[in-house]
């Protein structure tokens, strides 16, 4: 039997996801979903910059923010999310995560020394950012007790950007976490819960492993030490061009109009397995600064692990089920790729949620779902 029902909000710039769910343990099911994404216009906006308006674009600009924090509530209310139950999980640009190895302190003296000292930690100006800690696990070194503290960096500008929307629509969520933290908690949980494991409320996977998940305008990357958090980093970059490789058409002779026809010579002769491979390029090519990226953050958690390599990588999100790239991903990092969840978890959904097709999408509301507070 279900025993908790909880609202949960996923929110990556403008796009928003809202699900009410019911969890029991490692179970999830779904019992509504919906999506709402908005960009604001930028038609008038052009045509006011080549008629030589100057002031009128920020007059345009202010007056489709107000609309669309309008639309965005109209939208909440017709969903009847309970705002003011909402957990959120967001998702940032230019996170930065730091892990900390530090002796076991009280909780005080842990909130000072990360106030007063974490810029040590940081190249950057950590007064741009908003910061934020979590311990991830207590354990023993040459005979000391220590704990390790995942500290989290968020460009501040953002962070008042998404406290002022919440804000305006008038409520302060009582529990915010970073998608990545998300989808690690997820993933922690359905490794082997059955082992003692020292972390902190998570299970912890017998493996090392990497989550990579490919959104439609951002790809994030998470790797996790036996289930713990590692490393996490992110790339800017559209990967919606997928969709229509999946749709080039295998009929030949005069009926045959596909994309193929405007990127190749044509064939009238060429069979699916022409098309197969034809598709699997463009995909690879597509992909190719997501391998590169890969790359590198393999090569700095082997710098960190003695040589020792990633086991597993997990794929994820948006792009995650189109075809062909478990096998890209196994041949360029000659890693086993699987796509989904360990162990081929996934929530159940009830028949009227929309998109439960889409559900490998919303790992990080898995995880926010699997918060014990």
């Amino acid at each position: 039997m279900f025993v908790r029902t909880q609202w949960l909000a996923y929110i990556q710039g403008k796009y928003w996801v809202i699900a009410r769910v019911k969890r029991r343990k490692n179970e999830i099911h779904v019992l509504h979903l919906a999506t709402f994404s908005e960009e604001i216009p930028e038609q008038e906006i052009d045509l006011l910059e080549k008629q030589g308006d100057i002031e009128a674009p920020d007059i345009i600009v202010e007056n489709e923010e107000n609309q669309y924090l309008q639309r965005l509530k109209n939208w909440l209310k017709q969903e009847k999310v309970s705002v003011k139950k909402l957990k959120i999980s967001v998702s940032i640009p230019g996170v930065i995560t730091r892990i900390i190895t530090l002796p076991i302190i009280s909780k005080k003296y842990l909130d000072k020394l990360l106030t007063e000292e974490v810029a040590q930690y940081f190249t950057v100006n950590i007064t741009d950012y908003v910061l934020d800690y979590r311990v991830l696990k207590y354990f023993e070194e040459d005979g000391q007790k220590r704990q390790l503290v995942l500290v989290a960096a968020l460009p501040k500008q953002q962070w008042v950007s998404l406290w002022t929307l919440w804000e305006e629509l008038g409520f302060s969520p009582r529990v915010v976490d970073l998608a990545a933290d998300c989808l690690t908690r997820l993933y922690g949980r359905l490794g082997n819960l059955g082992q003692e494991t020292a972390t902190v409320g998570l299970g912890e996977l017998g493996s090392d492993v990497a989550i990579i998940d490919l959104g439609n305008d951002r790809v994030e990357f998470l790797l996790l030490d036996q289930g713990t958090f590692f490393l996490y980093s992110d790339m800017q970059i559209s990967l919606a061009a997928l969709k229509s490789y999946a749709g080039l058409s295998c009929v030949t002779g005069d009926a045959k109009k596909s994309l193929i026809e405007e990127t190749e010579p044509s064939d009238d002769n060429a069979d699916f397995g022409d098309t197969g491979r034809i598709r699997k390029q463009k995909t690879e090519d597509t992909i190719l600064p997501v391998l590169q990226t890969l790359d590198q953050l393999f090569s700095f958690f082997a710098a960190r692990h003695y040589g020792k390599r990633i086991d597993l990588v997990y794929l994820t999100g948006e792009y995650a089920d189109r075809p062909f790239l478990p096998e890209i991903f196994k041949e360029n990092i000659d890693i086993d790729t699987m796509v989904g969840f360990p162990d081929g978890w996934k929530p159940s959904f009830s028949e009227q949620t929309g998109d439960s097709n889409n559900w490998m999408k919303y790992g990080s509301l898995y995880g926010l779902a699997m918060r014990e507070d």
